[in-house]
């Protein structure tokens, strides 16, 4: 809890009943790199105000109900070059949270989410509460019912570049039309 700069590099985590990875509350610039986080409950769970955290290059597959789950207070955390595949339910859930304690202006980008979820119920990446500012570029988004997922009261939220392939239901699904989302290069097959 509460740590600075903690890096986890080259790790195997496997088979927990709860979680894999779990940058603990008020942990700030944590390095999560080159690691596999496989058969958790949920793979990454960003714990409460984890801050200007990177986390890159991980396998995250076949946990039970998410690959990443963020929420908390969780901010300016970068996800790159993942692969985040055949989850339960969620690729990256953004836990439901009211605007002052949302998962504010993180990134996630150029990551590989494939599979999660299972036919008719998943998503590459559900936004729900009061998130804004969030920047999705350059993922490519696979075989989910929905690619990404956008609830009612997430805004500001940035969706480029993306490919979308086998999303059954629908590539992005937006709830409101009140969320400002950003729409440029995107393509569904």
């Amino acid at each position: 809890q509460q740590s600075e700069d903690v890096v986890i590099e080259g790790c195997v985590v496997t088979d927990n009943s709860a979680y894999g990875i779990h940058p603990g509350s008020g942990s700030r610039r944590p390095i999560v790199r080159n690691n596999k986080s496989l058969r958790n409950s949920i793979g990454i769970f960003v714990c409460w105000r984890v801050k200007e955290g990177i986390f890159e290059d991980n396998e995250i597959c076949d946990n039970e109900k998410a690959g990443v789950s963020i929420g908390h207070k969780d901010t300016d955390n970068v996800f790159r070059d993942n692969l985040i595949a055949r989850n339960g339910i969620y690729g990256i859930l953004f836990r439901e949270e009211l605007e002052p304690m949302g998962a504010h202006r993180n990134l996630i980008e150029d990551n590989q989410i494939i599979d999660n979820g299972s036919e008719g119920k998943g998503y590459g990446i559900y936004i729900n509460g009061e998130t804004h500012d969030v920047r999705i570029i350059g993922n490519s988004i696979e075989g989910s019912p929905y690619g990404i997922y956008i609830c009612p009261g997430a805004t500001r939220i940035i969706v480029r570049d993306n490919k979308f392939i086998r999303c059954s239901a629908e590539g992005i699904h937006i709830e409101s039309t009140e969320s400002q989302v950003e729409l440029s290069g995107n393509e569904v097959r």
